[in-house]
């Protein structure tokens, strides 16, 4: 059973010029680790009764070979202990995985996005085969069944990256996306208006960029998306409750893999792939206090020992008015690696 203390407890702390902001790491935990495999891609969400809940992608490489399974964990004990993680999507033939994105909804269902991938020759459609999921489960991330988001006709559906978000009453579940005989991606969400029961729409955000996105509330109640696109990073918004997007504008921030959570004092934290050239690869964060219009890097919350990129792709939730949990991966090295959970300590109005 995973669950202990990781090196390094002690604070890391940034300040903007002026002292407003401090951001801390408290903790470190290990959520799944074991023999030589890879996991990656977890999802991190709290359940009505305090229980964390993780789910990852587990496999023997990077995608490489059609034998990845997705698994869940738990704890009671605020990430201290985990379950032993069980398997919950398992294809033959199919590499299967999750990402950041389980919700659990107003009546307790948690539902999650996952896909299922795998190499064919290739043709019109590219080298790889793909299928959307929305896992659900009714007894609080024990079980789980599964709906399958089929493909549009004259769609190619690739990706479902990005946290499920409520709005309005609807569901909305990442899904990238490019027509046939298309050379370029649209980013963007499918839609459920029934509880993830159906997802007939899909709603794109911006085109000529990549598939993850994640998206957030503001306060005024005008929607933020940042979108990763090779390494960089940019953003869009709605002012119309997702009709319509504002054209992408690049920003300076290199990240991949972008993970949104607005904090209780109307600021926002941005955890991501860090890919800046000359920076220690790793997962980099930034805090905005204006609605995304300008950012503040911070110290990364983690660094990857070897420099290599296979790590990061942070999940974080709330945890009181002052902390922050983040869900993430540690570098891929012989083999190998871990889910860890780190508790942060965010600071905003000093």
């Amino acid at each position: 059973m995973a669950g202990y203390c990781l090196g390094g407890c002690s604070s890391r702390q940034h300040r903007t010029a002026d002292g407003r902001v401090s951001v801390s790491v408290e903790k470190r935990f290990s959520v799944a680790s074991g023999p030589v495999r890879q996991r990656a891609f977890p999802g991190l969400t709290r359940l009505g009764d305090g229980t964390l809940l993780v789910l990852y992608r587990e496999g023997n490489n990077h995608w490489k070979t059609d034998d990845s399974v997705v698994k869940v964990t738990h704890s009671s004990d605020e990430g201290t202990t985990w379950s032993e993680p069980e398997t919950i999507l398992q294809e033959p033939g199919w590499g299967a995985g999750a990402h950041h994105g389980p919700l659990q909804l107003p009546d307790g269902r948690v539902l999650a996005p996952a896909q299922c991938v795998r190499h064919v020759e290739k043709g019109q459609r590219g080298n790889l085969e793909f299928r959307v999921f929305n896992l659900r489960s009714d007894d609080r991330g024990r079980t789980w069944t599964r709906r399958e988001i089929r493909p549009q006709t004259g769609w190619v559906w690739q990706n479902q990256y990005g946290r499920l978000v409520e709005i309005d009453g609807m569901l909305w579940q990442g899904g990238g996306a490019r027509k046939e005989g298309e050379d370029y991606w649209r980013v963007g969400y499918f839609v459920s208006h029934d509880n993830g029961e159906t997802w007939p729409e899909w709603c794109m955000i911006a085109q000529h960029l990549q598939d993850e996105r994640d998206i957030g509330e503001l306060r005024n109640g005008r929607l933020l998306s940042m979108i990763r696109s090779g390494e960089e990073t940019y953003r869009s918004y709605s002012t119309d409750r997702g009709k319509t997007w504002s054209p992408a504008e690049k920003l300076d921030l290199f990240g991949q893999c972008p993970s949104l959570l607005m904090l209780a004092s109307g600021h926002i934290l941005f955890a991501y792939r860090q890919v800046r050239p000359n920076a220690q690869v790793g997962i980099g964060m930034a805090l905005s206090g204006d609605d995304g219009t300008t950012w503040t890097e911070t110290e990364p919350l983690y660094v990857s020992p070897t420099n290599s990129r296979d790590c990061a792709y942070p999940s974080m939730i709330l945890d009181g008015e002052d902390h922050v949990l983040a869900a993430y991966y540690t570098t891929f090295v012989d083999g190998n690696s871990d889910i860890e959970l780190a508790r942060l300590r965010v600071e905003t109005g000093l």
